[in-house]
């Protein structure tokens, strides 16, 4: 799918099924980026944690929502995130858990407003996994093992 149709209608009212095939369109391509970094087989099942972002970073966390409940709760007043960081985080049993996060001050619908509007599927910005600590590279380093990244504390300290 290529980003064609408008996120908002001529009155401004977000287009929710096409919000919907753009997350659901980054989920495939953060799958894809992840898998070129991590040991893990990814798991279909989707799960998201919403991170908002503000400027005191203690912003609250939505967790475990499936796709239809993320929709529901990035759309505020007709108005979306200017920009939503998608990174797979963990594997759960049979869960992939994708990070969602962005800055619940900056709202619009106005497209053109979106970071990165004019990437494949805005506002949803695909990111890499994040990496263990002294990870350098794919040659230096390898894969790694994305189930030692807890959603909470975060990678494990080094002893």
């Amino acid at each position: 799918m290529k980003k064609k149709n408008n996120l908002f209608n001529e009155n401004r009212k977000i287009e929710k099924d096409i919000l919907k095939d753009r997350l659901i369109e980054s989920i495939k391509l953060v799958t894809k980026l992840t898998k070129k970094y991590v040991l893990n087989k990814i798991p279909e099942e989707v799960l998201l944690n919403l991170y908002v972002i503000s400027d005191v970073r203690d912003g609250e966390k939505l967790l475990r929502l499936n796709i239809d409940e993320t929709i529901d709760k990035l759309c505020i007043n007709n108005k979306l995130p200017t920009w939503v960081d998608i990174r797979i985080v963990k594997i759960d049993n049979n869960t992939t858990i994708i990070s969602a996060d962005y800055n619940k001050e900056n709202y619009t619908n106005d497209e053109k407003l979106f970071y990165d509007f004019d990437k494949e599927f805005p506002p949803f910005k695909v990111c890499g996994p994040i990496t263990p600590p002294n990870w350098e590279s794919l040659e230096k380093s390898g894969k790694f093992n994305l189930v030692e990244f807890d959603e909470e504390e975060g990678w494990p300290k080094k002893k």
